[in-house]
């Protein structure tokens, strides 16, 4: 099976190219289709987590956050958070770190199916690019999959530096480790996107020049033939 999916991950890298004129793709995002395909994966993923055998996307984002001590409630912002499982996700795996979540998402379906499945929680529309949050508002800003789906991820990365008190994760990020950061369009639940491929020494250097040390860096898989890894990361602010 690990083959197999090794060999569909190549296949796909080889069939993506990098346009020599990038289309306008800033709200493909929003597309009302996204939300309910999007779950039928999520959902899959959470089943196997309550049934013992949580994904290793899941396992990655829970040993990230638990390196931030575990005596005190935190303020948690959920950038990108999709229908909001995240939350069930660090409820499960992180029993100790209690958190005051809120998840934002710009797409409306996405955020009132969040909603619907955590009423209880609190959802609200944002754009990355521009968050409307003081500065250092949130404890914990935690993005999965989402700065490598901006135009400009420095874009997005600042405004997440920016909001952040005090612990930065960055889950699911592709990383270059010799080439330099790219961008090309895939095509991610029938719609086309914007993935960047961002090269590991220039990322660090943008998260120190916004004022954040590393504190731990997991894998997601292992490099691929083009020398690719996805990768997670857990930022902590200097000051």
């Amino acid at each position: 099976m690990k083959i197999i999916k090794k060999i569909n991950r190549l296949i796909k890298e080889a069939q993506n190219k990098t346009p020599k004129n990038l289309p306008e793709l800033s709200t493909s995002w929003q597309d009302k289709t996204i939300p309910s395909k999007q779950a039928q994966v999520a959902d899959q993923q959470i089943t196997d987590m309550h049934n013992g055998n949580p994904p290793m996307v899941f396992s990655v984002a829970a040993n990230l956050l638990k390196m931030i001590p575990q005596n005190r409630k935190y303020s948690f912002l959920d950038i990108a958070c999709g229908y909001g499982y995240y939350s069930e996700v660090v409820n499960h795996l992180v029993p100790g770190l209690e958190i005051d979540y809120m998840g934002a998402d710009f797409n409306e379906e996405m955020l009132a199916l969040g909603k619907q499945r955590y009423p209880r929680l609190h959802f609200q529309e944002e754009d990355i690019r521009v968050l409307s949050m003081p500065d250092r508002s949130f404890d914990i800003v935690f993005s999965s999959a989402t700065i490598a789906h901006l135009r400009d991820y420095k874009e997005g990365l600042r405004e997440l530096a920016r909001v952040c008190r005090s612990w930065l994760v960055l889950h699911r990020v592709g990383i270059e480790w010799k080439k330099k950061s790219s961008i090309e369009v895939q095509h991610h639940y029938d719609v086309d996107v914007y993935v960047n491929h961002i090269n590991r020494d220039e990322l660090l250097k943008e998260i120190h020049i916004l004022g954040f040390e590393i504190i731990l860096e997991e894998f997601l898989y292992g490099k691929s033939f083009l020398g690719r890894q996805g990768m997670s990361f857990l930022f902590k602010r200097k000051v």
